[in-house]
Order: structure tokens, then sequence, then C-alpha cells
């Protein structure tokens, strides 16, 4: 009796034990499916969060393709950001800071002012330049993007931009006025952007100070890893054709090839300057060399851009004239960025520094500020 009574009291407590770890296996089922419905149907409450290396970008800022601005190229090619950027060695001091903000509705706060150094027989000062210190304001409601940028001469320019997309190609409409703030003097432009899979467009009717009517075409086409880009301007009154410039480019991954044509003659149409630029990149160091031909002198420049590290990155270059400018950006913090400049004419001989300036050789700051 006492085996059989053992054995059966051994029995209760295993089936009890599978009992509570059935019924927490259910409790835990529930709470799972409770969960799931829960996170399915009850409204999540979002938190603003900071993205330290990607900052939230506005709609209008979300494609690459959104940036096509009008008054500005149409394309930009690869050896731009080669011999163009970060050479600030002609501005003492440049401060630029960006501000962007998302919610309820998305805009962003754009502003830049020049401070340089003068010294001659009459003046020796800093001074602000005026065309060159601007403060922008960029907004977008339910898809129209409204932008405005105001100058320190007195100068300000209300852009509108009214996407409409389909479900192939988008056709940006855009309507631009620029005034002095007493309205003194004023322009005006109207067209749209075409962007395609292959080509991008934009067709656009503009007036000057003497209010003449000029109609501007630009395209960039791509097919593969060749590209054609143009950009005329067409005078309605005078009926002559002061801009035709073209450009033939063939990139790949690590070498881009590209022939410029740039009009010189606004009157007659006639050969211009040609420009011819090739760039080669190898990991973090791209090599760049152009030359330029026009009726008044030949130029070749030759530039090299070395990603150091992460925070760092060098840029020099040298032209026919022995002129070398030098070039470094400096990461301070995810949002910050140094730039410092300068420039040194190895033709002039002895006279490559004047110590009896203020700086002896040119040199330029620019301070980047995001958030």
């Amino acid at each position: 009796m006492s085996s059989s009574s053992s054995t059966q009291d051994r029995f209760q407590e295993y089936k009890s034990r599978a009992d509570y770890v059935k019924n927490e296996v259910k409790a835990t089922t529930a709470g799972i499916k409770a969960d799931v419905k829960g996170a399915i149907h009850t409204p999540t409450k979002f938190v603003k969060t900071t993205h330290v290396l990607s900052p939230p970008q506005p709609k209008y800022h979300s494609t690459p393709s959104n940036k096509v601005r009008p008054l500005k190229r149409l394309v930009y090619l690869s050896w731009n950001r080669v011999l163009m950027e970060d050479y600030c060695h002609n501005k003492l001091l440049t401060a630029k800071s960006k501000f962007y903000y998302d919610k309820p509705h998305p805009f962003t706060i754009n502003a830049k002012t020049v401070i340089n150094k003068r010294t001659n027989d009459k003046v020796s000062d800093f001074y602000h330049e005026k065309r060159n210190t601007w403060l922008k304001l960029i907004t977008s409601f339910d898809q129209y993007q409204v932008e405005t940028r105001f100058w320190s001469d007195r100068r300000v320019r209300l852009f509108l931009d009214t996407p409409f997309v389909d479900a192939k190609n988008t056709y940006k409409p855009f309507l631009t006025f620029r005034s002095d703030i007493d309205a003194s003097g004023w322009k005006v432009s109207g067209g749209v952007n075409y962007i395609g899979d292959r080509c991008k467009a934009m067709s656009r009717v503009s007036t000057d100070d003497r209010q003449n009517v000029f109609l501007e075409e630009k395209s960039t086409i791509r097919d593969g890893k060749y590209l054609f880009a143009s950009f005329l301007t067409f005078d309605l009154r005078g009926l002559r054709l002061p801009r035709y410039d073209f450009t033939l480019g063939y990139e790949d991954r690590d070498f881009d090839f590209y022939l410029q044509h740039d009009s010189e003659n606004p009157d007659v149409i006639t050969l211009g300057a040609l420009t011819f630029s090739g760039v080669y990149r190898y990991r973090d160091f791209t090599l760049c060399g152009q030359a330029r031909r026009d009726k008044f002198r030949q130029d070749f420049v030759l530039g090299v851009h070395w990603k150091i590290n992460k925070d760092l990155q060098l840029r020099a270059k040298i032209n026919n004239r022995l002129d070398f400018s030098l070039a470094q950006r400096y990461r301070l913090h995810n949002n910050i960025s140094l730039v410092l400049g300068t420039q040194l004419n190895f033709g002039a001989g002895a006279k490559i520094a004047d110590f009896s300036r203020f700086l002896p050789f040119p040199i330029g700051l620019t301070l980047d500020l995001s958030a």
C-alpha cells in the first residue's frame, strides 16, 4: 500500500506541474496576442528624435531630382567638386548655417554672411559683402514649396514651386519674383522643370532690369555612361541667341571625361571657349585635370581631393600660372565643420608673400553649422 500510494502521490505531483506549465504557456500566449492586437489597433505616439549623422530632411529635399532649381546648373559635373568646393582663400571669413524642421510643416532656414578685409590708400577695415550676406526661408504646404530670400543690399526673391507628379515623370512648374524692398526694380520669371528617367529639362521665360524678355532652355540627357547637356538663351525682343553652351560627357566608376563649350559672343554665333576635364578616382583619392582655351588665353589646372578620414578632407590645386591653392575641411562635431583655405603664387618669385599687409597671403575661413 505504501508503494502504490507513493506512486500515486508522485503522479499527482507531476500532473500538477504539467498543468502549471500548461497554464503559464496559455497566459503567455494570450499576453502576446493582446500585445500584438494593441500594437495594431492602438495609436502609436511618435517621439521626435535627433539624428546625429542624418538629420530629418524636409519632403522637398528627399530626392536628388527635387534639388533642381532655376538659375542654377541643371547638371553638376564631378570636376566641380574637386576644383571648386571648399576653396575660400579669397574670403576672410564666411559663416553659413542651416536649420531644418519637419513637423507639422517642413521648413528650412539658411543664412550666410561674408566678412572681408580691404586695405588700400584710403581705407583699411573689415566689411560685410552685402551681395553674399543673406537669409533664406523655405517651407512647403501640401507639396507646394515657397522660398523667400533676403539680401543685406535690400534685394528680395520669392520662389514658388508647384510640383505635379504622374506615374512616370515629374513636372515642376515654378514662378520667381525678384525685387528691391522698395520695389524700385524687379524681375520675374516662370517656367516648368521636367524630370524623367534619363532626361532633365527646364523651360523658362524671364525678364531683366531693362524688361527684355528671354526664353531659356536647359536640358540634360543621360544614356548609360554618356551625358549630353545644353543651355540655350534666346532674346525674344532682340531676336538673338546670346548663350549657347553644350557639354559632352562620359562617366564611369573610376573616371569621367567632359568636353564643354561656353559661348563668348552674344551677338554672333561663333566657336567659344572649349574646356576638357578628366577625373580619376581611387579609393579615397580623387585626381582632376582641366584644360581651357578661349580667344584670350589658355589655362590648365590640376587638382586633388583626399579624404584622409571621416572627419578630415584635404584639397589642393595648381594652375599654369603656379597659383597653388590649398583647402582643408575638418568636422569638429556632427553638425559643425570648419574650412580653412589659402593660396600661394609661386610664379611671383620674392613677392610670394607681402608682409606689409594685414595678411601676408590670402587666408579664408568658413564655418558651416547645421541643425
